[in-house]
Order: structure tokens, then sequence, then C-alpha cells
């Protein structure tokens, strides 16, 4: 992750439970497993990206690395990025024990990933926006349109 200036909103700051222990966040991917239907919703964004074989999506807040292996199996590659430690730990595990290949987890968010432009053909985040600041969105949205 890139150094963050003093005056720079600090995404990685936690905000509500605290994912730093892989337990919990077995315990959140099992949550969401509960309400949402997660294979549904990737094979949803995969569908509406209707990108060729081999194009190269970023993944901001990959969490548990739900979509990124969705993507990695559909034969994309993959950069997933996330603020917590433990959450990429948990989804390279996870993504090692699948056999997956193509798939870059990188610890940074909306704010502090760095990119030449123009480096992906799509960007994917899922429910992770409303983790900053209004202010700071618009950035993070500058950000993703840039790269």
């Amino acid at each position: 992750m890139s150094e963050r200036p003093s005056w720079q909103w600090d995404e990685t700051r936690q905000v509500g439970t605290d994912y730093a222990d892989v337990a919990e966040v077995e315990r959140y991917e099992k949550r969401m497993g509960e309400f949402r239907d997660l294979p549904a919703e990737d094979a949803a964004i995969l569908e509406t990206l209707a990108l060729p074989d081999r194009s190269h999506i970023l993944e901001i807040g990959t969490g548990t690395g739900h979509f990124a292996r969705a993507a990695a199996r559909a034969g994309h590659r993959v950069t997933a990025l996330d603020t917590s430690p433990a959450m990429l730990r948990y989804a390279e595990d996870r993504a090692k024990s699948e056999g997956l290949t193509g798939i870059e987890f990188r610890l940074a968010g909306f704010l502090t990933f760095r990119a030449a432009t123009g480096s992906f053909d799509a960007a994917v985040s899922v429910a992770v926006l409303h983790h900053l600041p209004d202010l700071w969105k618009a950035v993070a949205l500058h950000n993703i349109h840039r790269v």
C-alpha cells in the first residue's frame, strides 16, 4: 500500500466489526452467504461486463475474494485489492486451495492503489464504496475511471 498523505482519509481505519482475525473473516463470508446469493451476483457481474477471455479486472474491496475467484475461474486476470490484511490472507488462501491462478492480491484501497492510466479492462467493487465519506467517494470514482 502506498504511503498516505496526512490530509488524506485513512481508508484502513476499521469501523464496525474488526476483521483483523481470519476466523472472523470466515464467519463474515458465511453470514454473507446466508442472505446473498454470491455465485449469482458474481455471474451477473461477469455477464454484464461481457469481457473477452484474459481481460484484466480490478476489484476494489475484494474481501474474501469471492468475485476474484469467480472471475479467475471464468478465465480473467484479476488484481484484487483490500485494506484488510486478514481479508487478503483469507482470499489468497482460498484461491490457492482452489488451484486458481491469475489473481494478484494487493493491500490497497480506492485511495491508495496505484496503477498506470488505462491498466484495466474493467473495475468492480461490490458493497464497499459506502466505507468512504462522500467527498472521498468522488476521489475514489476518479481513480477508478483513470485506470
